[in-house]
């Protein structure tokens, strides 16, 4: 079978009609083909634990390229329509924060990757000042190791709003690990300075009203735990999103490093950074 109309264009990837009823995820000829395979399994994993991951139908070659033929999920992103109706997009964080607590109620499989296995090998090479850097990696090892699913890819462009509910897309970057550093990692996402492709195209007005709705509607045992907050965006430094975003992950990265962990909302917010609320200590204790 040949690939019909092209959905979507991806940094990694381009999504294609398959037939009837489904889609096909292909690979860019300058992405690893196992990534593929690794995709598939880890969106099998947790489905197969009632995370609401769409169905993998198997895994095709596209002239020379792998791909991973899906559902279809009909239905806009949680993106498209926070942007379509703005006026919509408190009550859509709120909703993303019901998907955050169902993923970081499920003990992740086996076969998942140590989410601060992937964190240290980001900061390893992320471009950090040297005292930055070991600061950084002091934090990651002081920290909680976890067993909770962490998507750490929980944005509302990887939502979407089928008829049967929200699917959650893209776990390719799913982990096992504290879901508090899932929580930083998707409120980093959503910051308009830390540049994210699609989402950083978004009205910031609509990002803002996103990511209020989002922390606000948590609960303090999947609450962001402000201790994560230097080691998520510093890691975040070893992605390709662009030099703007780069320096200002580092600005934030400093500024959470001169921070205690148990620092108010309100002070981060005078900071620079993001209006993370903190977890409750018995929450940063697990």
């Amino acid at each position: 079978m040949r690939p019909g109309r092209l959905l979507q264009h991806g940094n990694t990837s381009h999504l294609h009609e398959w037939g009837t009823g489904a889609v096909a995820k292909v690979l860019r000829a300058d992405i690893p083909a196992h990534w593929a395979e690794r995709e598939a399994l880890t969106t099998e994993l947790v489905r197969a634990i009632g995370l609401p991951a769409p169905t993998v139908l198997g895994l095709v070659d596209v002239d020379g390229r792998p791909g991973i033929v899906f559902e279809r999920v009909d239905g806009p992103s949680m993106l498209e329509e926070a942007v379509r109706r703005p006026e919509q997009a408190l009550g859509l964080g709120q909703q993303l924060a019901a998907l955050q607590r169902l993923v970081a109620a499920r003990t992740a499989p086996a076969a998942l990757p140590r989410l601060r296995d992937r964190l240290a090998a980001n900061l390893a090479r992320a471009e950090l000042a040297g005292p930055v850097r070991t600061a950084v990696q002091a934090r990651l090892a002081s920290l909680p190791s976890g067993t909770a699913v962490c998507h750490f890819d929980l944005h509302p462009g990887n939502v979407l709003l089928g008829p049967g509910g929200p699917v959650l897309i893209d776990w390719f970057d799913a982990a096992a690990g504290d879901p508090h550093a899932d929580v930083v990692r998707t409120a980093t996402l959503l910051h308009a300075g830390f540049g994210d492709g699609h989402l950083a195209s978004a009205p910031a007005p609509v990002l803002a009203a996103l990511l209020t709705g989002y922390l606000g509607a948590l609960e303090p045992d999947v609450a962001a735990d402000p201790g994560w907050e230097p080691v998520v965006r510093a890691a975040r430094v070893a992605e390709p999103v662009g030099a703007a975003a780069h320096e200002a992950l580092r600005a934030a990265v400093h500024a959470a490093l001169r921070r205690e962990p148990g620092a108010t909302q309100g002070r981060a917010t005078e900071r620079g950074t993001p209006g993370v609320r903190p977890a409750s200590p018995s929450a940063r204790a697990r």
